[in-house]
Order: C-alpha cells, then sequence, then structure tokens
C-alpha cells in the first residue's frame, strides 16, 4: 500500500517552543517527529549534488513528499525558495531556482 493512500492516524502536542508529532500510515509504520511551535523546520544541509540537488541531514525521516511546497531558506539569506520535490528514502530535496544562496 503506498502511504498517500489510506488513513494517517495522527496526534499532535503543542507546547509553548516545540510541538510533538506522532503519526501512524496506512501501512502500520509510525512516524514521529519535533517541531518548532511556530511551524518552522529546522534542517543541516549534509551536502549538495553536482545536479544541485540538495541532502538533508533528517529529511530521509519523513515520507517522500512532506516537504514538497515547504518554502526553505537559509538562516540570514533572506531568500526564500520553494521545494518542489522531495525524496524520503534519501532527504534529498529540490528547490525551485536551484541552490539556496548560501549553501
Amino acid at each position: 500500500m503506498n502511504v498517500s493512500q489510506g488513513v494517517w492516524n495522527i496526534w499532535i502536542d503543542t507546547g509553548g517552543t516545540f510541538t510533538d508529532c506522532i503519526a501512524v500510515d496506512p501501512t502500520g509504520l509510525t512516524h514521529r517527529c519535533k517541531v518548532l511551535s511556530n511551524g518552522s523546520l529546522r534542517d543541516r544541509v549534509d551536502r549538495v549534488g553536482d545536479d544541485g540537488t540538495i541532502h538533508l541531514r533528517n529529511a530521509a525521516s519523513l515520507p517522500s513528499g512532506f516537504l514538497t511546497g515547504f518554502k526553505m531558506s537559509v538562516l540570514g539569506s533572506g531568500r526564500d525558495v520553494d521545494v518542489v520535490d522531495h525524496d524520503g528514502a534519501t532527504g534529498a530535496i529540490n528547490a525551485s531556482g536551484g541552490v539556496v544562496p548560501g549553501l
């Protein structure tokens, strides 16, 4: 079964600084993450491929496509790009306009 089909069960506990999320996908696999309560996700860039693909350290723990549609910026860069594709198996993302300035 594809995890994009079927019913997900999701539990969310929003605190002052962090929000804890637990989800069980249609195949029964449990996913956990902790995010900032302001809606931002933080991660570290492991590497940037020759093709401009950005490989994030923790994005591989998310289902494929989870980050698609997010805006991404390097702290202090003042410029956002849209995430157009996210591969959950590798943590690789492709951003509109290529590599984010500052990487």
